[in-house]
C-alpha cells in the first residue's frame, strides 16, 4: 500500500506559517458554530453588507439603463438630425439651433432620466436622494464629459454652455416627472 504524500510543513495546523483563515471560518480561532458557520458570518456581512449591495446593484442597473438609453437616443438624433437636416454646417440662428440641437438634446435627456428612474427598484426608489441620484447621474455625467471634451472647440462659450446646461436640467425634470407621473399608485 502506498504511503500519501507527506504534507509540508507550512500546510499542516499549529505550524504558524501559511494561509490561516480569519474569524468566521470553520477551524479557525474565534469561529462561531451553528449555522451558516464560516459563510458569511465573520466581520463585515450581514444585513448591513447585503443592503449596500443591493443599493449598489440597484443604482449600476438604472446607471445602465439610462447609459443605453443615452446612447442609442443620442446616436439616432445624429443620424437622423444632424446628417439629413442640419448638414455639415450648423445652424445660423437662434431658432435653428434651438430647434436642431437644444430640444432633440432635452428629449434624449428626458428619456434617459425616464428610463433610469422606472430601473431604479421598489425599495430604493422610495428615497428621493437615491432616486434622483439613479434618474439624474447619466445625463449629468454626459453633460460633463462633453463639457470637458469640446471646452476647446471655436463656438465654445458661456451662452452654448447655459443652453445646454438648461436642456440638462429641464431633461432631467421632465424624465423625473413623467416617471413619477407614470408611477403606478399603491
Amino acid at each position: 500500500m502506498a504511503r500519501p504524500a507527506k504534507r509540508h510543513d507550512w500546510s499542516m495546523p499549529g505550524s504558524g506559517g501559511g494561509y490561516r483563515p480569519g474569524p468566521g471560518f470553520p477551524g479557525s480561532p474565534g469561529a462561531r458554530g451553528g449555522p451558516g458557520a464560516g459563510h458569511g458570518a465573520g466581520p463585515g456581512s450581514g444585513p448591513a453588507t447585503a443592503e449596500r449591495g443591493a443599493t449598489f446593484f440597484s443604482f449600476a442597473r438604472a446607471w445602465a439603463t439610462g447609459i443605453v438609453v443615452l446612447v442609442v437616443t443620442q446616436y439616432l438624433q445624429v443620424t437622423l438630425i444632424y446628417d439629413n437636416v442640419a448638414g455639415s454646417h450648423a445652424p445660423d440662428s437662434w431658432g435653428g439651433t434651438l430647434a436642431l440641437v437644444h430640444l432633440p438634446n432635452l428629449v434624449c435627456i428626458a428619456l434617459a432620466t425616464w428610463a433610469a428612474a422606472r430601473m431604479h427598484p421598489e425599495p430604493h426608489c422610495e428615497d428621493p436622494v437615491r432616486h434622483a441620484i439613479a434618474a439624474c447621474a447619466v445625463p449629468v455625467a454626459a453633460q460633463v464629459l462633453t463639457l470637458a471634451v469640446e471646452r476647446h472647440r471655436p463656438g465654445f462659450d458661456a451662452l452654448s454652455v447655459c443652453m445646454s446646461t438648461g436642456v440638462l436640467i429641464t431633461g432631467c425634470v421632465v424624465g423625473w416627472a413623467a416617471e413619477r407621473w407614470l408611477r403606478p399608485a399603491d
